[in-house]
């Protein structure tokens, strides 16, 4: 979970401090754009992204720089929060638990939580939020499951929906781990489904770089060659189909960034355009093309399925490849979504490997 892992060091950095009814805000055909904006916070040589700079195209913001603690208690950069919210763009705002999974045991009781729900709700009304998407509710690889989350979880679900905005928007990220998908005890989808407005699926957990095989984490494909495989979007589509979860409330999460496994990083577009990533870094990469991006929008807009773009900030921002405009990842991803055309840049394209899968 790359950019939830990195939301940690975000909300570390922080600063203290209404659409229809959820039946009926169809999320298969919407783009959310994943948006950090002080990514400087946890790497200083990075430029921040100002919200003026969030591209055309965005159907809601989810704006990561909030959090709210065990106590109730939020924090949020509420400087950079305005600033977004004079843009008109809906937001969305992500709610963890500094202690993941293990973080909503100590929350929830069979009742809910009235008092977080209310406080949540009441932060919603006076700073015009359109929703949340809540995270961490599956055990991670070392966690023991607990039932009583997958319980608990829906009457806290149904006070947020009820203290809300009438139309709030519900969000709730779910894990592509086929085991964990479909363990009723992690997810009770029947009684989800009459409360969650959305469903985001976290694609990057699928794999783990490996140039050899495909320059990315979320090939839409497979491959099984040489007892090697990758999980592509089929597969969790196969998976999600043998849940009783709502088809039509699901939204991919497509990150748009380069993995670097010389170092172990994730750079930028930008960053590798201008040249600060040498060629043996390159060879051992993955780095997504125009043509990449394109096809995951094309194949999301088929399903259908709603996208979140995770990684504005990861970007080609500054435009330094050259293309035809800043954002080319993302500006790929919906010339598929919405029926355009591919939108190749030389040097934002420097993957050149054909591989079996797309």
């Amino acid at each position: 979970m790359i950019f939830y892992l990195l939301l940690f060091c975000l909300l570390s950095n922080s600063m203290v401090l209404s659409v229809s009814s959820d039946s009926t805000v169809d999320m298969s055909k919407s783009v959310v754009c994943f948006y950090n904006g002080l990514r400087s916070n946890c790497d200083p040589s990075y430029d921040d992204l100002d919200p003026n700079m969030i591209p055309d195209g965005c159907n809601y913001i989810l704006f990561i720089r909030f959090s709210i603690n065990q106590s109730s208690l939020i924090y949020v950069n509420d400087e950079l929060l305005k600033k977004t919210l004079r843009l008109n763009i809906p937001i969305i705002l992500p709610v963890t638990r500094e202690e993941n999974y293990s973080g909503w045991t100590a929350l929830l009781s069979e009742d809910g939580n009235e008092n977080d729900a209310k406080v949540l709700c009441d932060f919603a009304k006076t700073n015009n939020i359109k929703g949340y998407i809540f995270y961490n509710t599956a055990p991670g690889c070392n966690e023991a499951t607990n039932k009583n989350i997958a319980k608990y979880i829906i009457p806290y679900l149904q006070q947020i929906k009820k203290f809300c905005p009438p139309g709030f928007i519900i969000g709730l990220g779910i894990s592509v781990d086929p085991n964990t998908l479909k363990n009723t005890d992690i997810y009770n989808f029947e009684a989800l489904n009459d409360v969650v407005t959305y469903y985001e699926l976290d694609t990057m957990e699928l794999n783990k770089c490996n140039p050899k095989l495909y320059n990315g984490v979320t090939p839409i494909t497979t491959n099984a060659s040489d007892g090697n495989s990758l999980r592509g979007l089929e597969d969790v589509v196969i998976d999600v189909k043998e849940t009783a979860i709502c088809f039509e409330k699901l939204v991919f999460s497509i990150p748009v960034f380069t993995v670097n496994n010389t170092d172990d990083s994730y750079p930028a577009y930008t960053k590798m355009c201008e040249g600060k990533t040498d060629k043996e870094s390159i060879n051992n990469s993955c780095i997504q093309t125009s043509q990449n991006y394109y096809d995951k929008g094309k194949y999301l807009q088929a399903l259908p399925a709603g996208i979140t773009v995770s990684g504005l900030d990861w970007d080609d921002y500054g435009n330094t490849c050259k293309c035809k405009s800043a954002f080319n990842g993302f500006y790929n991803i919906l010339a598929g979504y919405r029926s355009g055309s591919v939108i190749p840049c030389a040097m934002f394209d420097v993957q050149s490997t054909v591989y079996p899968i797309k």
